[in-house]
């Protein structure tokens, strides 16, 4: 093979090696990565062609040790939650946690840690923490094994912060004999829940119905009066089969910590007041609240994006109830500094309700019995049933919404 033939293939696999390693770090996104790739060039023509090459495998090589080391070396030193480790996307782009992963861990405290000073007063609640996803990718000890009743829903059913034992699939089991599938995932959305119970049907074909829980925090896309550019247009185009191709590299761990510290970063400084945290006395306790929490909870209008009816008529025919999750805010807003207050307005219940009454689907509002509890635990012994450092229900909350769940769908057949 002549000489310039040799090196031509020598400088394309250098520039495959490098631009394919990069996709590792989640740091690195798609501008950052194309900018990387016009700068190799002259650096690649100031070199040698050998030199270069040895460079882009010492690249690899280096990354592959850091892969090691995130992956199966130091696990618990870079993830304080399994959440952190296991969240990925599929091929398509739908969240989903890794499959068929047991993670046992500890982790120090809840949700709210990464947004507040280690000094601000915030009660911190380390737990003992088992997480473990079925073959699809999904918090389950075991496959879908043909139950009635499947649970649909975002972190609230995936149990984001409690350990297996206290997520609500394994608690209907456990206290009520109730057995049911769970397809929570943190971070999913409402158009994703549609697709979750479609893809399990379609894998099953069988009569299951669903539960499928909206909490009010973050399922209630916002419509707006907007154009999308010709620029996002495009994007679209090639954004599919690029995450199809990514999707090898996210299942990485040192992805997941390389893109959880630039989303850290960037949150921390580019929007801290929207993304930060805030605490309230409540009694004796200092107890954390997200301020996206407070800007939904005291929405006076809320004007459904078209996609939230979309979505749940989708699947109309296999939904058997619905519940709508409220923040922890609205929960304890009658608590904080003890102080007697006017409720706060409930714009994404009437939109939700409104929708619901109009697909003909039974729906609950779990807000008036979470209230009466919050304050029943705490008035009685000082108990709470979110985590005071996090945004979720803790055991107590968990079993509560159990009991509803119970109560609203006799064909469960708890005992």
């Amino acid at each position: 093979m002549p000489i310039k033939k040799k090196q031509r293939w020598l400088t394309f696999l250098s520039f495959f090696i490098i631009l394919n390693t990069l996709f590792f770090y989640g740091f690195i996104r798609d501008g950052t990565w194309l900018a990387i790739a016009v700068l190799l060039v002259p650096i690649c023509y100031k070199m040698s062609r050998v030199n270069f090459f040895l460079s882009s495998l010492s690249f690899l090589f280096v990354t592959l040790i850091l892969i090691w080391i995130v992956d199966y070396g130091f696990t618990n030193f870079f993830f304080w939650r399994p959440f952190d480790l296991l969240i990925t996307r599929d091929a398509t782009g739908l969240p989903i946690y890794k499959k068929n992963r047991v993670v046992n861990m500890v982790q120090p405290t809840g949700d709210l840690k990464p947004y507040t000073n280690v000094y601000d007063g915030l009660q911190y609640e380390p737990r003992d923490m088992i997480f473990k996803t079925d073959s699809l990718g999904f918090r389950n000890n075991s496959d879908y094994m043909g139950q009635s009743f499947v649970l649909v829903g975002d972190s609230f059913i995936a149990g984001t912060e409690n350990t297996q034992e206290d997520t609500l699939s394994f608690v209907l089991k456990k206290k009520y004999q109730a057995k049911t599938y769970s397809m929570g995932v943190a971070g999913a959305s409402i158009d994703d829940y549609a697709v979750y119970t479609q893809k399990l049907e379609n894998l099953n074909s069988g009569s299951f119905k669903v539960l499928i829980f909206v909490y009010e925090g973050n399922d209630f896309p916002v419509a707006r009066d907007k154009k999308i550019s010709k620029l996002k247009k495009v994007k679209k185009l090639y954004k599919k089969p690029i995450n199809a191709y990514k999707s090898f590299f996210r299942e990485t761990g040192f992805y997941r910590f390389t893109w959880t510290a630039y989303k850290s970063l960037i949150s921390h400084y580019k929007n801290e007041k929207r993304s930060g945290r805030q605490i309230r006395r409540i009694g004796n306790h200092s107890v954390g609240f997200a301020n996206d929490e407070l800007t939904v909870s005291g929405e006076k209008e809320y004007i459904p994006h078209p996609i939230l009816e979309k979505s749940l008529k989708s699947i109309k025919d296999k939904i058997s109830h619905m519940y709508f999750i409220p923040t922890k805010y609205r929960i304890y807003y009658p608590l904080i500094e003890g102080r007697d207050k006017e409720p706060l307005p409930n714009a994404n219940w009437k939109a939700f309700s409104s929708i619901a009454k109009k697909l003909e689907i039974p729906v609950t509002n779990l807000t008036p019995v979470f209230i009466q509890e919050a304050k029943k635990h705490f008035f009685r012994n000082e108990q709470f049933i979110f985590w005071k450092d996090g945004n979720h229900w803790n055991a107590k909350g968990i079993s509560i919404a159990a009991q509803v769940v119970c109560q609203t769908v006799q064909r469960l057949g708890c005992t």
